[in-house]
């Protein structure tokens, strides 16, 4: 069955003005422009392809961060407004990540790898290792209905550099899984299996009716 995935949430809608800026923070490592983009000129993007009749150019962003990455957490409270993230040297080359959470370890630098595993959508593995505690980051739209486990335990999904997921990292090599269900759909199951229980039980407690025979055939 297909899986809705969202891409799109209300901590994005603040950014609508400067998702230029936010794009290489989320991945977005291709764009298409006009031949003539400033970013081209400059050397800040790569032209990788061309439609001439057009005058548009497949360009490439050098300093877009991965898909996912492990980083160094900085614990920040819930925060829905825009941020100076783009800016910040160290959140923009991927060495430290927001994480919307309780401080659950002293920040201190950190290394690490992350390498994701081909797979649905709906379910993200990721292969991290890290120098000490850690976040690895997944730079896909945080919503409801995302879980996570790191090698086999459950553990949090937060939301990390305003609009991506965060998972927390204890030194060492680990497997994190992170796993879409669309929020009520456990629930609309349920009741739905509940409802053909329960027509089932009507239908088995319904008796036929005696029809009387004619009188001429008494």
């Amino acid at each position: 069955t297909a899986v809705y995935l969202p891409a799109f949430h209300e901590r994005v809608r603040p950014l609508d003005a400067a998702l230029d800026r936010w794009a290489p923070l989320v991945n977005t490592r291709h764009h298409v422009v006009a031949a003539g983009d400033p970013r081209l000129l400059s050397g800040r993007f790569k032209a990788i392809g061309q439609l001439p009749l057009l005058r548009l150019v497949l360009a490439e962003d050098p300093l877009a961060l991965p898909r996912a990455f492990v980083a160094e957490p900085r614990w920040v409270g819930p925060r829905l407004q825009v941020s100076a993230l783009p800016e910040d040297e160290a959140v923009a080359a991927g060495r430290v990540a927001e994480v919307e959470a309780a401080p659950a370890c002293a920040p201190a630098p950190v290394t690490g790898t992350a390498r994701l595993e081909p797979g649905p959508p709906e379910r993200v593995v990721v292969h991290a290792t890290a120098s000490g505690p850690a976040v690895v980051v997944v730079n896909q739209a945080w919503y409801p209905g995302w879980s996570a486990t790191v090698d086999g335990q459950p553990a949090d999904v937060w939301p990390a550099n305003q609009m991506v997921q965060a998972v927390r990292l204890d030194a060492g090599a680990h497997d994190v899984v992170l796993t879409y269900r669309q929020p009520g759909l456990r629930l609309g199951l349920t009741l739905s299996a509940v409802s053909a229980l329960a027509m089932l039980w009507w239908a088995s407690r319904r008796r036929p009716t005696k029809v009387p025979a004619p009188a001429a055939l008494r």
